[in-house]
């Protein structure tokens, strides 16, 4: 059987002022911990990732415009820690979600950590139609399915999704616990409607 494993591995990255368009999946994306990717399967456990998304411009992608989150479709990735930080950035006209923040995501992800602070972001004109439109920002911890282009959910527990969602031009920023055994306790504040 043919395996990705990856652990212990410690990133800290800062993306700061690019501009990203028309990209066939979607914009920015920021991991702790993906198991498998083009392999049957795989193990990512123990791994940090500190990173802070600033002053880009995101439009047009297929799917998300920014994704935050652990875990994968074929692998299992426990205990991984995500440190985000997405601010001033504007992110509009994708089919998706404009921000997608899921600790444990797809797979048998437990025991995950995403704390992030969302803050000064103009997300507008999601054009999806597969019922999500309206969704700018997402916050989910034990992913639970769904997602324009991964429908499985996540098969793990002990996922926690902490941080802040706040002064932004949105239109509705849901945040719920998913599956089972997950928690998700997210602050919003102060958040406008697109024009």
């Amino acid at each position: 059987m043919t395996r990705e494993n990856s652990s212990r591995n410690r990133v800290v990255a800062w993306i700061r002022r690019n501009t990203l368009e028309r990209h066939p999946i979607g914009g920015l994306e920021a991991n702790a911990g993906i198991s498998a990717v083009s392999v049957s399967i795989g193990i990512s456990n123990q791994n940090v990732l500190d990173t802070q998304i600033e002053r880009n411009t995101v439009r047009n992608q297929t799917g998300q415009g920014f994704f935050g989150g652990g875990g994968d479709i074929n692998g299992v990735a426990n205990g991984n820690q995500t440190t985000a930080r997405v601010i001033h950035n504007v992110v509009e006209g994708n089919l998706y979600r404009g921000i997608e923040l899921a600790t444990g995501d797809l797979g048998q992800a437990s025991a995950n950590t995403l704390d992030v602070r969302v803050a000064y972001n103009t997300i507008c004109h999601t054009t999806d139609t597969t019922g999500a439109a309206g969704i700018y920002i997402f916050g989910e911890s034990g992913y639970s399915g769904g997602n324009i282009l991964f429908l499985v959910p996540n098969q793990g527990t002990g996922n926690v999704l902490t941080g802040e969602i706040f002064q932004h031009t949105d239109t509705t920023a849901p945040v719920q616990n998913g599956t089972p055994g997950n928690i998700a306790i997210v602050t919003q504040s102060k958040n406008d409607p697109c024009p």
